[in-house]
């Protein structure tokens, strides 16, 4: 079996100090995509920009004085020092970044790597596609293969300790089975399911009693899991050749995960197989937005 590791680069985020609007010195603050809860107040798009510690003009009194003005509080503002930014990060799968993925294979006899044809490496786009991909290849002779890959998220990426997350999740990958594709136990394009989520704890293939299973509940094929989204069939849409094309399934977070207190999240994707075939799922990208829950200490800290 040849299994490499997969993937991504994180967000760097600058900051920037500066002086109160009227003279006083102000406390650095920095802006990271910032989060509102009043939807009438716009938030500044530039990373990075630093702003006066207040949005209000001040009195004479106050300007004689030299004293620091009052945040003026519109809404819920996640502006100021201990604020949790969204963290929304791209990740194409190039040979570079797939090194900071992991893979794995579950749902299958341990020792049958062969047998089961299992393969799990960089390769480019199939067919007429073309750029950087993931190939996750296995033949389902136990009718329910899983196949997947993992990434830690941690301090690089902005996770906060402690923090609970929403979580959206866009994966696109390169399919060549049609959704109506007919095949031994179901259908290869309508049988195979496209599993994911992030969690607070890794994803991984554990051996038990001469077979290996998955460590987290992900459901089987279309049923959702504790731990996993169903994102769709693994078939294309609107063709039935035999050509490849890019596929985008998207998943969003019915309850928020909650981030470990030293700053660990996890996510995964994968294939779950219900038909006695060879799958090859070329992953070509896996984007993920965490959004902090607004209140209490999912965004404000300290």
């Amino acid at each position: 079996m040849k299994v490499k590791n997969a993937a991504v680069s994180a967000l760097a985020l600058g900051s920037v100090a500066t002086r109160g609007l009227f003279g006083a010195q102000a406390a650095p603050l920095v802006v990271q995509k910032p989060f509102f809860a009043a939807k009438d107040v716009a938030a500044p798009e530039a990373p990075g920009l630093a702003l006066p510690p207040a949005w209000c003009p001040p009195s004479s009194s106050t300007r004689a004085s030299g004293a620091r003005l009052p945040r003026l509080r519109l809404g819920t503002p996640a502006l100021g020092p201990g604020v949790v930014a969204p963290i929304d990060l791209k990740m194409p799968l190039t040979p570079e970044e797939a090194a900071r993925f992991t893979s794995g294979f579950a749902d299958y006899p341990t020792g049958q790597e062969a047998f089961y044809e299992l393969v799990a490496e960089p390769r480019p786009l199939p067919g007429d596609l073309s750029g950087p991909s993931f190939l996750l290849s296995g033949n389902n002779h136990s009718d329910d293969l899983f196949m997947f890959l993992a990434r830690e998220l941690g301090a690089r990426e902005g996770v906060t300790p402690g923090v609970e997350y929403d979580v959206e999740m866009t994966v696109r990958f390169a399919s060549n089975q049609p959704l109506d594709s007919f095949g031994v136990g179901g259908s290869p394009g309508a049988s195979v399911w496209m599993k994911g989520g992030v969690v607070d704890r890794a994803p991984r293939a554990v051996a038990d009693g001469g077979g290996s299973h998955f460590s987290l509940e992900k459901g089987n094929q279309s049923v959702h899991g504790r731990d996993a989204w169903a994102f769709g069939p693994y078939g294309k849409d609107g063709s039935d050749d035999a050509s490849w094309q890019l596929q985008i399934r998207t998943a969003r977070s019915e309850a928020p995960v909650r981030a470990t207190d030293d700053g660990k999240l996890w996510l995964y994707f994968g294939c779950d197989s219900g038909v006695e075939a060879t799958t090859s799922v070329y992953v070509a990208s896996v984007d993920v937005t965490l959004t902090p829950r607004a209140g209490g200490s999912a965004v404000e800290r300290g």
